[in-house]
């Protein structure tokens, strides 16, 4: 939902939630009422507050260059001064990003299994207000430390995100409304329902990257104000949203089931304590399973490290547009919305066109046109961030973007991919893992190439892309490692392997 929200917090949600075996026992695939009710208010929620922490990237940036350029020159007075495109202060601008990175994520990591125990006895909807409240008052924090900067250091701006302990921040919130989302849709319409739902994030971009480059080019404060008011009406249609902890979408769970259910969850889940210990012996059941004894998923996890650390690059896009081609911040933001339109693309056009192609024309398994996807997708990773790198004009920097929003499709088709070579009931412990490893390359991933970019800037020259150059070859890795990996293509194949077992 708001930026911290890594890319691969929505794929896990999505594929946790996916039926593998459709019900298709007639009201199990009708919408009710209430649930399309509670679909809509979530939509609404996803794309309000995506707009308003988009809205804020751009002017955020160009407010902490301000900042910066200030206490490097005294005399700075306006914020388009040249000066502000200084090494020193791109350098200090970078680090001081990267490690806002890290600290946004930390609320997340520490307080999910929480708020996940917390949401699950007294229900989604007041635990979601809590985590939105917190979002706001970390983006309220942020606006007030940099408006009064002559007397707040513009370092405590890395402290803000300690609000966001009340709630979980971005990490939560998005797990709660996938969460909601699942409790109402019918089974066989419950991946489709969240992967429209993780449209709406792309759409949050689409929208606010233009407004906000708009709104920058009169006031740099107006995207940010207007931005934090976005969020704070947003919270009124949690007012109105049904609980749905105990909600039954009719032909879903039988009576009797469904109380079995939940008085098994309550003996066995009645305090925190159990809840982390639950967690704790599926960690370690995955690392046995999964990093022991299945090695084409334990390679994938590992790709999934390599890919995440690369992608902190597309976090310095901006900053190192402005600084290699003198942009303005107002005109770098209109990448976003760039990015978010091939990506709105890829999922809803070229990806869905290229699989039926792959499994109609050359007969492949659902399992290898994954696997060909992903193996395309993490290329163009490759690829794009070395054209990014080594782009001498706006136009190769463009290009660059475009085939490196391809690479996005990684995530989706990689998860997608590991949840077909395991067994149905082992599909969450995975996922649980693969998130952990996600989430800790991406800590790594902050400090690490900010310091990087800071370094490149003091080198000068090509070395000014360093963070882009090291991003394609922690792509380069995860290539390598994907296109070994050998599973069977065809449907034929898996015929003949299928019979010679059984001889």
């Amino acid at each position: 939902m708001a930026r911290s929200t890594s890319d691969h917090e929505a794929t896990v949600d999505v594929s946790e939630a996916t039926p593998l075996l459709e019900n298709n026992t007639g009201p199990s695939d009708v919408y009710s009422r209430k649930g399309l009710f509670v679909i809509f208010i979530c939509l609404s929620l996803i794309v309000s507050i995506d707009i308003g922490a988009g809205l804020q990237l751009a002017p955020s940036n160009k407010i902490l260059e301000g900042i910066i350029c200030k206490n490097y020159f005294p005399d700075f007075a306006d914020v388009d001064d040249q000066r502000c495109k200084n090494n020193d202060v791109q350098g200090t601008l970078a680090v001081l990003r990267g490690w806002q990175f890290v600290t946004q994520i930390i609320p997340g990591l520490l307080t999910t299994l929480i708020y996940g125990f917390l949401a699950d006895k007294y229900g989604r909807r007041i635990i979601l207000f809590i985590s939105i409240v917190g979002i706001i008052l970390n983006y309220a924090a942020f606006a007030v430390i940099c408006w009064f900067s002559d007397i707040f250091s513009v370092w405590l701006t890395l402290a803000t995100p300690l609000v966001m302990m009340m709630g979980g921040g971005s990490v939560v919130a998005a797990s709660l409304v996938f969460t909601i989302v699942a409790d109402v849709a019918p089974e066989s319409q419950r991946a489709t329902t969240l992967f429209i739902l993780g449209a709406g994030t792309l759409v949050g971009d689409l929208v606010a990257a233009p407004m906000s480059s708009i709104l920058m080019e009169r006031n740099v404060w107006i995207p940010i104000m207007l931005g934090i008011l976005i969020m704070i009406i947003s919270t009124l249609g949690i007012f109105v949203l049904p609980e749905t902890l105990n909600f039954k979408t009719l032909g879903r769970i039988p009576e009797d089931l469904e109380t079995t259910h939940s008085t098994t969850k309550d003996n066995s889940e009645s305090t925190l304590l159990s809840r982390i210990k639950t967690e704790g012996s599926q960690l370690v059941t995955a690392v046995r399973l999964y990093i022991w004894g299945n090695t084409n998923v334990a390679l994938l996890m590992l790709t999934l490290i390599f890919t995440s650390l690369g992608n902190y690059a597309r976090e310095l896009l901006l900053q190192y547009s402005t600084k290699k081609f003198n942009w303005t911040w107002a005109q770098a933001g209109y990448l976003l919305s760039l990015r978010a339109i091939c990506s709105l693309v890829l999922l809803s056009v070229i990806v869905p066109v290229a699989g039926q192609i792959l499994i109609s024309k050359y007969s492949l398994t659902a399992k290898a046109k994954d696997f060909w996807i992903a193996r395309t997708s993490i290329l163009m990773g490759v690829f794009g961030a070395f054209i990014i790198a080594f782009s001498a004009s706006s136009p190769f920097l463009i290009l660059g973007v475009i085939v490196l929003s391809a690479g996005g499709v990684y995530n989706l088709a990689t998860h997608s991919l590991m949840a077909s070579m395991v067994e149905p009931h082992h599909i969450g412990i995975l996922f649980n893992c693969s998130a952990l490893l996600q989430t800790l390359g991406s800590i790594l991933a902050g400090p690490l190439l900010a310091s990087s970019f800071s370094l490149g800037l003091r080198m000068g020259g090509i070395w000014t892309s360093l963070p882009f150059l090291i991003a394609g070859c922690l792509f380069s890795c995860g290539a390598i490692i994907a296109w070994s990996i050998d599973i069977a293509v065809k449907k034929e194949e898996i015929g003949e392997e299928d019979m010679a077992s059984n001889m």
